[in-house]
């Protein structure tokens, strides 16, 4: 087993306990984990109110990327759906819903306008259908999915 020792601590340890770090000789910082994890704790301590008010100033230029962000971040999560897949399935549909053809808009994450494209799943295999309107999306829902339901509703209508 290959060791290595800290410069900060003096104590000799394992490659293993060293980050990775292409600008040196070895390939590995000169401090342990151990002494860059405190010495990053200390530094931010600090300096905590200039990473807040960076952070605040950040959020504040950047709304909008950070809304886009967190969407494709939320339908990545719950549906297993990349941004580049989500926008994909929104030009083969020509930016319509395909139930009642209005014509759809990508939003920020929490819009419920009617325009905004929703992801359409099957609830019991998890497919992914396609994107659809706020109203054909809620009204999908709302017939559970079920084509006895949707079959008795035009009989209903007609």
């Amino acid at each position: 087993m290959a060791v290595k020792k800290c410069t900060k601590c003096g104590q000799k340890r394992s490659i293993q306990e060293f980050y990775l770090n292409k600008k040196t000789k070895d390939g590995l910082t000169c401090w342990c984990k151990g002494c860059c994890l405190e010495s990053q704790r200390r530094y931010r301590k600090k300096y905590r109110a200039t990473y807040l008010e960076h952070g605040r100033n950040y959020r504040q230029r950047n709304r909008e990327k950070i809304r886009q962000q967190q969407r494709f971040s939320r339908i990545k999560r719950k549906y297993g759906l990349s941004e580049t897949q989500y926008l994909a399935l929104y030009r083969s549909q020509n930016s319509c819903c395909p139930i009642c053809l209005i014509s759809l808009e990508i939003c920020a994450c929490g819009s419920n306008n009617e325009h905004t494209a929703f992801v359409d799943h099957d609830h019991i295999t998890g497919r992914i259908r396609g994107l659809l309107c706020y109203r054909c999306n809620r009204a999908l829902g709302g017939f559970k999915d079920r084509i006895s339901f949707l079959e008795r509703a035009i009989k209903y209508l007609g």
